[in-house]
């Protein structure tokens, strides 16, 4: 069976908010949409933002990819919810784990890259607000 790990970039506060108005989570959309087209997938998410870890005794290898969920941050915003993901993206392209993402996917997996091959003043660069 298929196995990914669904990374939401959406704190849990931001998150309630949505939840007011009846948005379900960005995970739970990406699993929907995951098991629309594959109904046995194994799908696990965590909160990057808010630092969630993996379960104890998961690592990252035991997936067979990550998908990067949509966020409201910034990726320039020095907060810990964005270099939390940023470290994150960082670990998993490290290990080798495949990863889609759209939007703020991209955002981290640019800043994520640039800064292993281009040093850490590139992602102070990057997300040095315009």
């Amino acid at each position: 069976m298929l196995r990914i790990l669904i990374a939401d970039g959406t704190p849990a506060a931001m998150q309630a908010e949505r939840e007011t108005f009846g948005i379900p989570s960005n995970a739970s959309l990406f699993e929907a949409a995951l098991r629309s087209q594959q109904p046995h997938i194994g799908c696990s998410s965590i909160n990057v933002a808010d630092g969630q870890d993996l379960p104890g005794g998961v690592s990252l290898g035991d997936f067979d990819g990550l998908m990067f969920s949509g966020s409201p941050l910034h990726i320039y915003d020095r907060t810990l919810e964005v270099t939390r993901q940023i470290d994150f993206a960082r670990a998993a392209f490290t290990a080798g784990l495949p990863a889609w993402g759209s939007c703020w996917g991209l955002q981290l997996a640019t800043v994520a890259r640039a800064s292993d091959r281009l040093g850490l003043d590139a992602q102070e660069k990057i997300c040095r607000a315009p």
